[in-house]
């Protein structure tokens, strides 16, 4: 949602992303929407301080153009790792996850539901730091009214309940968090197929153990994972700290912190290429990502911030 450009603020000297939405290329219904979106992304993100949420600095409406100014990013999305099965060890997985799971921990503390928790708004950092970002369609304690039977979110990551069009919690989100570590896992997100069909099984089919994908995960992931994928909220963990903690002791990390020695976990799919002698694709990670699909100049804001000529690096959101 929305067209993000890098920008500068010469007033604290320095970089941001500037998240624009124009109005007037929209249909009042669609404007009416997208405004509301971005006012929630807003309030919700500019409530939360973490070193692992995207940080907002400023929203504002011009000349028919809404904006949302916040942290830039210099890194990549999580969603272009898993595209180029990129392997990452046990350790790492860890790590990544528990990062995750404290921003999600933190945000649920302080009354914020993401609802939309994808590899598409987790990203992660040049320095190898996780930032959640896109608190779009987010739910803020009781103030964020949804209508029964309105389904918000990205089938693949949706808990049963939101599919169901029934009020989401932080259970909702540690679902999606389920999903995330089992494409961490194997290369691939438990169910696939056409949006109807994904919805269709996440409600009514169990999801494969990771390790019948793998053989090399053990048992005690598996049990972590498919626990996050309960079809019953009350059956998953009551919290991200819980599935932290758990998720740690299965990988028996508890007291480790040696990279050098974790066991590497590999996807399905790259697996089978080296079973097979086929060389995997380069994986090395670029420096610098791509912004959305558009370049021009941004907007002057509110904060002082100017747009710079196209989108350059990776911002804190994409536009979609």
């Amino acid at each position: 949602m929305g067209i993000v450009y890098e920008g500068f603020d010469p007033i604290i000297d320095r970089v941001v992303a500037i998240k624009t939405i124009k109005k007037d290329e929209l249909d009042a219904e669609e404007a009416e929407e997208h405004s509301r979106r971005f006012l929630i992304e807003a309030k919700a993100a500019g409530r939360l301080n973490h070193k692992n949420i995207v940080g907002i600095y400023d929203y504002g409406e011009e000349k028919g153009l809404s904006f949302i100014v916040m942290e830039f990013v210099q890194g990549k999305e999580l969603k272009s790792f898993f595209a180029a099965r990129h392997p990452f060890s046990m350790s790492q997985i860890v790590r990544l996850m528990g990062e995750l799971l404290d921003a999600l921990g933190y945000s649920h503390s302080r009354g914020v539901v993401h609802r939309d928790v994808k590899p598409d708004n987790i990203f992660v950092t040049d320095e190898g730091s996780v930032k959640l970002g896109d608190f779009g369609i987010a739910r803020i304690d009781s103030t964020s009214k949804t209508h029964a039977g309105t389904v918000l979110g990205t089938p693949s990551y949706m808990a049963p309940e939101q599919i169901r069009g029934e009020t989401a919690d932080a259970r909702s989100d540690l679902y999606a968090a389920g999903v995330i570590l089992y494409q961490f896992l194997v290369g691939e997100r438990p169910f696939s197929g056409g949006m109807v069909a994904v919805m269709q099984k996440v409600l009514m089919e169990a999801p494969k153990p990771p390790s019948s994908h793998n053989p090399s995960i053990p048992e005690a992931i598996d049990t972590v994972v498919l626990r996050a994928l309960a079809k019953v909220a009350g059956d998953r963990f009551a919290s991200a700290a819980e599935f932290s903690r758990e998720l740690t002791a299965a990988v028996g990390l508890a007291d480790s912190e040696d990279e050098s020695e974790s066991t590497m976990i590999m996807s399905a799919a790259t697996l089978k290429a080296l079973q097979e002698g086929v060389a995997p694709a380069d994986r090395t990670r670029t420096g610098t990502g791509t912004t959305g699909t558009h370049t021009g100049t941004g907007t002057g804001t509110g904060t002082g911030a100017t747009g710079a000529t196209g989108p350059a690096g990776r911002s804190a959101a994409t536009g979609r």
